[in-house]
Parts: C-alpha cells; sequence; structure tokens
C-alpha cells in the first residue's frame, strides 16, 4: 500500500498539469463496484470499521444516490446498468451500449480514444463479461462473449487486465473458440505485451507498447482465495495508473470493474464479500487522500446496480467471520460429487458444525448444479444472522439472478464534481464523464 501511494502521489503531483482552475478533468479513473447498495454498504462498513466507523471512500465530502432501472425494465441486469454508464443511454436489458431502439451508441472509451486519450479496462472478472464489454462493444446478446474478444481487439485498448484466457484461445488450445482462432497470437501482432501471471505484471513498468493481462482462464479469484501466482486487484490497479499516466499527454480514462462483490452477494456469501470489499477499500485509500490535496484526476466510485440487498438481523454475529476460510465457489469446488465429504468441507473451510437435516437438503439440492455456492453461501448466512433474498426466489430470476430496483451510492472527487447532484438518474453519470472529455 505504501508503494501504491508514492506511485499516486508522484501521478498526481507530475502528470497532465491540471489544476484546480482547469476546465475539466485531465484524467477520468471510473471505479465501478457493481451490486453494492446502501444495505450491502452498511454490512461492509460494520464488519471492516464497526458501527461508528468510516470507510475510505466514504471520506470523500461529495456524492449521492443513482437510479439504476433499464428502459425496458424496473429491475435492470448487469449489461444495461453498465451501458447507461458507458454511454450516457439508458439500454434494454441484456443489450450492450444500445439505446432502447437498438441504435449504436459510441462509449466512454471509444470516444475518449477518438480525443487522443490513453484508455484502460481493469476488471475482476472475464474482459469479455458484461461489465467489461459494455465498454467496447456494441451487441443485443450480451453473452456472445468469444465475438467480445474479437471486438476488444478491433478497439485496441492501450491497457487490458483481467480474466477471460479461454475466450481468446481455440478449442484446440484448451479454449472456447470454435473458429480456431489463437487471439493471444493477433495480440502479439497488433504489438501488445500479453501477461499470464503476477511475475509478468511485476515486471511491466512500461507501456511503450500495449498491455494485455489475462491471468486466468475465468474469472479472477476471490481475495479470499487468491493463489500467490494470481496478481490482486489492488496490484492491478496500481500497475494501471502508473502504465497509463505515462502513455500520452493528452491523458488517459480508465475503467476499473470489481464485479466479483456482486457475485459475492448472489452467493449470498458474506466472508467473500467483506474481503473483497475491504482489499477494494484499501486500494481506493491512496485515491482519495490524494484527491483531497489536488482534484485531479476526476475519480468516480459507483454502483450500477444494486443486488440481493443482505439483512443483518439484531442477533448477527459477524465475529464469526474470522473463522471462515474459503469462499462458498471454494466449497463448492471442494465437495465431491456424492456428496459425501459436504460436513468435512463446510466444517473445514467454514467452521460449520453439525450441520442439521434442513441444511444438509439445501446443500444436497443443489450438489450437481451452478447453484451449489448460493446453498453453501446461504447456510453460513444463516448461521452468521444474515438473510438474503430467499434462494428458490432467486434462481428463478433468470435475466438478473436477484438484482433489485435499489437506488445505489456514488462519491467523486475532482473537476465537475459539482455537475453531480445528489440524485441522478444513471445514464446522466455516463453524459457527464462523456461531457467532459471535450472540456
Amino acid at each position: 500500500m505504501k508503494k501504491f501511494l508514492t506511485i499516486l502521489a508522484i501521478f498526481c503531483l507530475g502528470v497532465g498539469g491540471f489544476t484546480a482552475d482547469s476546465a475539466g478533468p485531465h484524467n477520468q479513473i471510473i471505479f465501478l463496484i457493481n451490486g453494492l447498495d446502501s444495505a450491502s454498504l452498511s454490512l461492509a462498513r460494520m464488519a471492516i470499521a464497526g458501527p461508528y466507523g468510516k470507510l475510505n471512500f466514504e471520506k470523500l465530502t461529495h456524492g449521492g444516490y443513482l437510479s439504476t432501472y433499464s428502459f425496458n425494465s424496473w429491475v435492470t441486469d448487469t449489461a444495461a446498468a453498465v451501458s447507461a454508464i458507458a454511454t450516457g443511454e439508458r439500454a434494454n436489458n441484456g443489450e450492450l451500449s444500445l439505446d432502447s431502439l437498438g441504435s449504436v451508441k459510441p462509449t466512454l472509451l471509444e470516444e475518449a480514444q477518438k480525443s487522443g486519450k490513453a484508455i484502460g479496462i481493469v476488471t475482476d472478472t472475464r474482459v469479455t463479461f458484461a461489465p467489461a464489454a459494455a465498454f467496447y462493444t456494441h451487441s443485443t446478446n450480451r453473452f456472445k462473449e468469444n465475438d467480445f474478444a474479437l471486438d476488444l481487439l478491433k478497439l485496441e485498448p492501450d491497457l487490458v487486465m483481467g480474466g477471460g484466457k479461454f475466450n481468446f484461445l481455440s478449442n484446440s488450445q484448451g479454449g472456447v473458440r470454435e473458429d480456431g482462432k489463437d487471439l493471444l497470437r493477433t495480440a502479439e501482432k497488433q504489438g501488445y505485451k500479453v501477461l499470464a501471471d503476477r511475475l509478468d505484471l511485476v515486471k511491466c513498468s512500461t507501456l511503450n507498447t500495449k498491455v494485455l493481462g489475462l491471468f486466468t482462464e475465468n474469472h479472477l479469484s476471490f481475495e479470499l482465495d487468491r493463489p500467490a501466482d494470481e496478481p490482486s486487484f489492488s496490484l492491478l490497479v496500481e500497475k494501471s495508473i502508473k502504465l497509463l499516466s505515462a502513455k500520452s499527454d493528452k491523458g488517459f480514462v480508465l475503467v476499473l470493474i470489481c464485479d466479483r462483490i456482486s457475485q459475492a452477494l448472489r452467493n449470498h456469501d458474506v466472508k467473500a464479500f467483506v474481503t473483497q470489499f475491504e482489499m477494494l477499500d484499501k486500494c481506493c485509500a491512496g485515491i482519495v487522500d490524494f484527491q483531497k490535496a489536488l482534484p485531479d484526476p476526476l475519480f468516480l466510485l459507483m454502483s450500477p446496480f444494486s443486488t440481493c440487498p443482505p439483512m443483518l438481523s439484531e442477533k448477527n454475529d459477524l465475529a464469526y467471520l474470522p473463522n471462515i476460510k474459503a469462499s462458498a465457489e471454494y466449497m463448492a469446488a471442494k465437495i465431491d460429487t456424492s456428496g459425501e465429504n459436504v460436513g468435512w468441507v463446510m466444517s473445514k473451510y467454514a467452521g460449520v458444525e453439525n450441520l442439521s437435516e434442513k441444511e444438509k437438503s439445501k446443500v444436497f439440492y443443489d450438489l450437481k448444479n451452478e447453484f451449489l455456492p448460493l446453498a453453501i453461501g446461504d447456510v453460513v448466512s444463516d448461521r452468521l444472522g444474515i438473510y438474503f433474498l430467499e434462494p428458490t426466489i432467486q434462481k428463478t430470476l433468470a435475466s438478473t439472478y436477484g438484482n433489485s430496483a435499489e437506488i445505489t451510492p456514488y462519491f467523486v472527487a475532482g473537476p465537475n464534481q459539482d455537475k453531480f447532484s445528489i440524485f441522478m438518474q444513471n445514464y446522466q453519470v455516463g453524459k457527464l464523464l462523456i461531457s467532459g472529455l471535450s472540456e
């Protein structure tokens, strides 16, 4: 963290030449924490800072709340929610960076690139997953990720880091592409330096070429489970700011996407959520501190949508959280197909002893499907006295998997901060970001 603060100090004091009297932001850092709302924010604050504490990004003095609904639904899905931020237009659920009539709308990163700024995307999920793809592609189907990998390389951002390597490799290479293409090789031909692990990232000190970092086959690991050779999200942020700040004298736009938060909430996984959030809050600390001294760049931290808001009962037991050693997703992968080791896994990794018949039935019902992490998370969260949307209802919400119509928080600092009002429509944020490119 000290190293991160040093880098940010150099960046804020020496890059871009912006002062408080400048017309607009020289650089933009957009930090999306997906799924967060007032309920989950309260849970994070209670678990990390205590009832009288304050999270690092709450030290920002300007902020408010956002509407989250899409054009065709009160309850947005991820694609439409992020598209509204990326383009300044409401989208239909399931679609990426198209307006309600299906017309292509230019994204913040596309417009920034046209203006001569360096552009970058950092995500803790697949770089072709909907939250990241909304900033560089246009589609009526959010699930065409193999196509999005091609679109990403067509745009040629200066920096892309996250997971999802299998969308860039053919079936014969262990990937999921059926067209036989090796897009990592294509990227290298386009001038990208391809990074594969934490050591590659540590050694990458300059952005003389473009950078494509794909560190996992699928999403990045939860911080709770992260192996030593996989870079942390905080390291990705540190490196991306350092690399992009030296890339263009016209500034940069960097989009940071934390979607694993929403996935932890959908799994009712309190420990994975809290651990992930604590890492993100520490990651924000350096930016927050330097924003107070010098408002460059524009720093916007926000949640595009709400999902599975948690409710803390008066008998909650947050003091038990240190006993949980792995995410529900990790535990699910450790349970064998017969389910005979369920008790052992939940005892070893969650400290849960003496499963009741009701708890066992929850786990065994989902033993062989994608909802097993949810079943495990729900058992553990119940014991913590923290309650979520009933799993049987959540499973039927196919398009959003538990999203809600709750308003979500945002925090902002830097040039143009006074243009953000206490309550805003989600698409209005996108319009402000795009209009700020020309100021």
